[in-house]
C-alpha cells in the first residue's frame, strides 16, 4: 500500500492511505522540542545532598550538555557556595538549552572512608517546544 500526502494548506492536511483518508489537524511546521536547564531542581539537588550526606562531602556541582561535557560544562557550586547565580536566562557556557544534548548535573563528591572522588550524574531539565 503506497502512502502519499496532499499539500499542506493551512492548518490542515490529508494523508492517503489507498483509498482511505486520514485527515490531520492542527498541524505544527518546523516545531522543536528544547531540553532546558532546570535551574530549579539543580538548586534543591545541590541542597538536598548537602542536608543529608550519606556518600560523602559534596566537592563540587557542574551543569553541561551530557553529548558534549568538554565544551558545555561550568562550575555551579564550589567549596560550600553557589559559583554563580542561577536565574531563569542564565547560560551555561553560552547555552540554556539544546534540541539534541541532553542537559546534566554533576555532583563531585569525596568518600571520606576510602579518600577516593565519584561524580554522580542526574538529568537536569524540563522540555519545551519551539
Amino acid at each position: 500500500m503506497k502512502n502519499t500526502t496532499s499539500q499542506c494548506v493551512g492548518k490542515f492536511q490529508s494523508i492517503h492511505t489507498g483509498s482511505n483518508p486520514v485527515s490531520v489537524t492542527n498541524l505544527k511546521l518546523n516545531v522543536m522540542n528544547y531540553k532546558n536547564y532546570d535551574y530549579k531542581k539543580a538548586k534543591t539537588t545541590i541542597k538536598d545532598y548537602l542536608a543529608n550526606p550519606a556518600f560523602g562531602e559534596l566537592i563540587e556541582a557542574s551543569l553541561g550538555m551530557k553529548e558534549d561535557l568538554g565544551w558545555t560544562t561550568e562550575t555551579i557550586w564550589y567549596m560550600g557556595k553557589f559559583a554563580i547565580r542561577l536565574a531563569k536566562n542564565t547560560k551555561i557556557a553560552g547555552i540554556n538549552k539544546s534540541y539534541w544534548a541532553t542537559p546534566i548535573l554533576s555532583l563531585r563528591i569525596l568518600n571520606p572512608m576510602q579518600l577516593e572522588e565519584f561524580v554522580v550524574e542526574v538529568p537536569c531539565y524540563f522540555e519545551t517546544e519551539e
